[in-house]
């Protein structure tokens, strides 16, 4: 039975009409996130060339007036997917993956945050999150300001601060940015979206609009194994489980497809997915995919259901 399309005026609750200013931190908004509108204004898009497709969306190298370059990934479905244990829709939880990074970004950029090395149980992984927070800055003040009057009465004799388990970050690793979420006319997408899409759901098709979501553009070349192992160590420790690992997901070093991510905030996360990984043993086979002159992978990417970016 074919879905009706959803209202067009209907507000969706993981997307934010807010284009400057910067993401709150309490934590409401860890818990709910809504990704902020790209400032970018679609009818200036220059259409650079295309990256490579997959089962959520469609990828393209574009600029915007003189800005850019940067990666847009146009999802096939406007509208949820029906069955399963709820309706599925990758545009909304890669939405609120990149919110949350964002808030994250926002958050050490204010000041540094304080995190548990090594997170063992889904709790820790929590609190790890929390500390982003303006609730769990605020706590950790309290506790610091505390344990410094502790100490300076018993002159630092019985002070035990744990921090050999604890780990300072003052930035995010080279994450590449998000700039928020657009929607385009599809009539005016370029080749091959149309053409993959006629294989799509015939109410996608029928939809004028098609959501997308704007990043920083990654170009392909060697993978850089301390880049790869700075981002696996703060997916990690900040509670994102992630999917088997496809090659063709990251870009010298740089995950470029965040509907891997599995936040711990979210019911989609899976602890047999959380842990430790090596970036070495990752990527130990990773070669630079073909790239044209101007730098868009030439050949299609995106096998058995990844996008790419």
């Amino acid at each position: 039975m074919m879905r009706p399309p959803p209202p067009a005026d209907q507000p969706l609750p993981f997307l934010s009409d807010c284009v400057t200013p910067p993401p709150l931190h309490c934590w409401q908004n860890f818990k709910h996130p809504a990704l902020r509108r790209c400032r970018f204004d679609p009818e200036t898009i220059k259409w650079c060339g295309f990256v490579g497709d997959g089962d959520e969306g469609c990828v393209f190298k574009v600029q915007f007036g003189d800005e850019g370059p940067f990666a847009v990934k146009i999802f096939w479905n406007s509208v949820p997917h029906p069955g399963g244990i709820g309706p599925y829709w990758p545009f909304l939880y890669e939405c609120r993956n990149a919110a949350i990074l964002d808030q994250m970004r926002s958050a050490v950029a204010d000041e540094p945050v304080t995190i548990h090395r090594d997170p063992l149980t889904r709790d820790e992984a929590l609190r790890n999150i929390w500390a982003f927070s303006t609730e769990g800055r605020a706590h950790r003040k309290k506790k610091e300001e505390k344990r410094k009057k502790q100490a300076e009465g018993s002159a630092g004799e019985n002070d035990v601060s744990g921090s050999d388990k604890k780990i300072t970050i003052s930035s995010l690793p080279d994450i590449p940015i998000c700039h928020g979420w657009l929607k385009f006319d599809a009539a005016k997408i370029p080749w091959p979206y149309t053409t993959y899409q006629r294989s799509r759901d015939p109410v996608d098709i029928a939809m004028q609009d098609r959501y997308a979501i704007v990043y920083d553009y990654v170009s392909s070349g060697k993978v850089d194994i301390e880049v790869a192992q700075a981002q696996l160590d703060f997916f990690y420790r900040t509670g994102f489980a992630m999917m088997p690992h496809r090659e063709s997901n990251w870009r010298r070093g740089r995950l470029v497809d965040f509907g891997d991510l599995l936040p711990v905030l979210s019911v989609t996360f899976s602890k047999r997915c959380w842990g430790t990984r090596d970036a070495a043993d990752l990527f130990g086979s990773v070669r630079a995919l073909p790239r044209d002159d101007d730098g868009a992978i030439t050949s299609r990417v995106g096998d058995s259901g990844g996008s790419e970016i």
